[in-house]
């Protein structure tokens, strides 16, 4: 299977509040870049949409493909749509993103420190992949596995719904395009364990916890239930 990690960028955000310099979000980016470097073996793709090229700091090496460009200003819809808009231009014009089976998709400066053990269970290239609720209303877009049909399907062509101001986040639609997806006969799984996440928020400094007991015991009992609607879905179509 072709997976892509697709980390997404803004090294210099505009008219959007973020704690710390542009050189530090810059650091943050490289260092996340190194981690996926050195523990696992995928493709990288970054894109940067505030105009900085990371292939300066990667000496153009061939496992990790950069894009830049300036977005037009998207202050008013906010961050989701920003984010949105740039996976979207990663779509239309990496190289990478041609042949690839399965998107992981990471807010760039974020380290899953355990990416590889949920990668192991992500085998169907065809489900999407997500830490979500059972009421299926809010998803954790900092990271999720999908194929590429899942973008041009259900979120493209939503991606005038996002709206911050509105109280309508990324989290908000992947959320909603699940239920969607479904209803086109796909599945989609929760993650067997807990996202382990390095970093912190871009408009915080306080840093994301190691996931504890009561973390696990929840993932794992959602994982379980998911499956069981997942195989009643089959049973019934």
């Amino acid at each position: 299977m072709n997976r892509i990690l697709f980390l997404t960028s803004t090294v210099s955000p505009s008219n959007i509040n973020f704690v710390g310099s542009k050189e530090q979000r810059r650091l943050e980016y490289i260092r996340a870049v190194n981690f996926y470097l050195e523990e696992t073996n995928f493709l990288i793709l970054i894109v940067d949409n505030s105009g900085y090229d990371f292939s300066q700091d990667f000496n153009n090496n061939k496992r990790i493909e950069c894009l830049a460009y300036k977005a037009d200003d998207h202050s008013a819809f906010g961050k989701g749509y920003g984010e949105l808009s740039l996976i979207k231009y990663g779509f239309e014009h990496s190289h990478f993103l041609l042949n690839a089976d399965q998107i992981i998709k990471v807010t760039g400066r974020h380290i899953i420190k355990n990416i590889n053990r949920l990668m192991v269970s992500c085998t169907d290239k065809n489900a999407v992949y997500v830490d979500v609720d059972l009421k299926l209303t809010f998803a954790m877009t900092y990271f999720f596995v999908s194929s590429k049909e899942f973008y041009n399907c259900c979120l493209f062509p939503n991606l005038c719904k996002l709206n911050d101001r509105k109280g309508y986040y990324l989290e908000h639609l992947v959320a909603e395009a699940l239920n969607v997806w479904m209803l086109s006969h796909h599945k989609f799984h929760e993650f067997k364990y807990p996202i382990y996440l390095k970093g912190h928020q871009g408009a915080s400094l306080k840093s994301y916890r190691a996931p504890g007991i009561l973390r696990y015991l929840k993932i794992r009992l959602k994982y379980i239930i998911r499956e069981l609607m997942n195989t009643f879905t089959l049973k019934t179509l």
